[in-house]
């Protein structure tokens, strides 16, 4: 059984692995243990995540995975980690939010998507590309799974 409270605190991506499966690197991870998936932001990124109100987590713009390329293009290899997101709610998977701060990472909450918009930015080649933006909204601080 899996029980997470607002902050849960993990000493690093093994040890989430260990609770969840999945990828220890990216940014967007479908849980190989679990039906969720686990989201992942760092304050340092150089795309930042939006939270609002401010120094509040209602509310988030969150960028979607893959720094080369457009996000939305089926030959991008982060294509089905976006579309993994944005068909969440059809599939049941819940969106797990983790924050890396100080090399620690904290639960955040269980979130869903409620509306979508693509931007342009450029890319880690500084030529622009079409990425996602999920908007995603919290609906509990606390995440259980048997």
């Amino acid at each position: 059984m899996i029980k997470l409270n607002k902050r849960h605190k993990f000493d690093g991506r093994d040890e989430i692995n260990k609770v969840f499966g999945g990828d220890t690197q990216k940014g967007i991870v479908k849980s190989t243990k679990t039906n969720a998936i686990l989201l992942f932001f760092n304050v340092d990124d150089i795309y930042k995540d939006y939270f609002y109100p401010k120094n509040k987590y209602t509310y988030c713009m969150y960028t979607g995975i893959g720094t080369k390329g457009d996000q939305d293009a089926i030959t991008n290899p982060m294509y089905d980690l976006n579309m993994a997101v944005l068909t969440h709610k059809a599939t049941n998977k819940p969106l797990l939010l983790f924050e890396k701060k100080d090399n620690k990472y904290y639960f955040v909450g269980r979130y869903e998507l409620i509306e979508t918009h693509q931007n342009v930015q450029p890319d880690e080649d500084y030529s622009l590309r079409r990425v996602f933006v999920f908007h995603l909204h919290q609906i509990s601080e606390e995440f259980q799974e048997k």
